[in-house]
């Protein structure tokens, strides 16, 4: 198991640092925590404390009281300088979450605070979880700061797509889940010691300083605003192509259509939606790329002209053929056997229904007479225009014209006390 040192900044996400460590000491691993001034304002150390089974560490000028020891050993028997013993320690240094005043820091090498001198002292792998308003990670200066960090090594855990902590704000900023960070925490240990083992030609590392672009998912070409062709592609081949490539040391870019899967951590993604998207996406790449990886799925056929809004469904004279079985449309949109046998041949009548005095006589005009065993009859004239089949039979006459004189019962709102039922009397003479 590894040794993790946790920098938490301050944001409204710092208490899914909470769970980080939770998910991290439950996997065997051991976890100290630094935190800014300004994440106690959110969550307090006694929390960290708890959950971690060591001191946590808010100041450079601060004891601790482990002399920078994880849980896992022992104290030094001098008092060493708590942000270079911490990271000469650790396995891993992974801030969660990470602002944008952080990333800031950071991208100057700036040490104001623990965290970020623990940052510039750290010869171990570094991992950043952005967490911050869409606005602010979409900002220029955030993602320049975002690839300076990379380009020094930095592993950047994406954020998410959702809700965020602004009441009506929606979009790119949400912290990474805690269960994902930690995924992204063991493969850059496993990147690092492979590397370790095998120097520069190692497999973990077979891929150093190649930049590889990736398509994943499967493209929609819509119709309309509501309908459009497309696939199933799930796009977890590409996924697992930019997480593979990621994994061994190479710059990935990864162009997703229309994928619901989390970003693999330390990958670059673009999400795209219909083909000439993705088209003009690999286009804009691909001189920058060595390695170009198409997992997606590209439609074969788009709309010339899409309409705009929603089209209208076909009325009846659109249908080219029915039967008692299936009837198709004629754009191609099969009806199921229920509604065709609703359809029949026969000819349109505008006649009314039968009245009670069609009970006991022949049927009325535009109806003609059904059995259970033959169907409505069908004329040439009828097989032009579809139109709904009425049938008549004397004893279903009969039944209708029962069912309209018969009120049927009706509910009363009132509660209703069942009557009490008396006893017989007994007799009062000795029998």
């Amino acid at each position: 198991m590894a040794r993790i040192l946790l920098g938490v900044s301050g944001g409204i996400a710092a208490y899914k640092a909470l769970e980080l460590v939770r998910l991290a000491t439950a996997d065997g691993h051991a976890v100290r925590v630094v935190q800014t001034p300004a994440s106690q304002r959110f969550v307090g150390r006694a929390s960290f404390v708890a959950l971690s089974g060591a001191p946590v560490l808010v100041s450079e000028f601060e004891r601790d009281p482990a002399h920078g020891a994880f849980p896992d050993q022992s104290p030094a028997a001098h008092e060493p300088f708590s942000h270079l013993e911490l990271v000469a320690n650790a396995d891993v240094y992974v801030i969660v979450p990470a602002s944008a005043n952080t990333i800031a820091k950071l991208a100057a090498g700036l040490a104001d605070n623990l965290l970020s001198s623990c940052a510039l002292a750290a010869r171990c792998p570094l991992l950043l979880a952005p967490a911050m308003n869409n606005h602010m990670y979409e900002h220029a200066a955030t993602q320049a700061n975002l690839r300076t960090l990379r380009e020094r090594g930095a592993i950047v855990v994406e954020p998410e797509v959702g809700r965020l902590a602004s009441k009506g704000e929606h979009g790119v900023g949400r912290l990474a889940e805690p269960a994902r960070v930690l995924a992204a925490c063991v493969q850059a240990l496993a990147a690092s010691a492979a590397g370790a083992e095998g120097g520069a030609h190692s497999a973990g590392s077979s891929l150093h300083g190649l930049r590889v672009l990736v398509t994943a998912g499967g493209t929609r070409e819509p119709i309309d605003s509501v309908r459009f062709i497309g696939n199933s592609s799930s796009g977890r081949m590409g996924f697992a192509l930019a997480q593979a490539a990621q994994a061994r040391g190479a710059e990935v870019t990864l162009v997703a259509a229309n994928v619901a899967l989390a970003t693999p951590a330390g990958v670059t993604r673009r999400d795209v939606v219909t083909a000439s998207e993705l088209a003009l996406a690999c286009e804009e790449e691909f001189p920058r790329c060595d390695v170009l990886l198409m997992a997606a799925a590209v439609a074969d056929f788009t709309p010339a002209a899409p309409a705009n809004g929603s089209s209208r469904r076909p009325s009846a004279s659109v249908w080219s053929s029915c039967s008692n079985r299936r009837a198709t449309c004629s754009w191609g949109s099969p009806r199921s056997a229920t509604t065709a046998r609703r359809w029949s041949a026969s000819p349109p009548s505008t006649a009314p229904m039968p009245s009670r005095s069609h009970a006991a006589s022949s049927p009325p005009s535009g109806w003609t007479r059904s059995s259970s065993t033959t169907s409505p009859a069908r004329t040439s004239a009828s097989m032009s225009t579809p139109t709904r089949s009425r049938s008549w039979s004397p004893r279903s006459a009969r039944t209708r014209a029962a069912r309209r004189t018969t009120s049927p019962r009706r509910r009363s709102n009132t509660c209703r006390v069942p009557a009490r039922r008396r006893s017989p009397k007994r007799s009062s003479t000795p029998s």
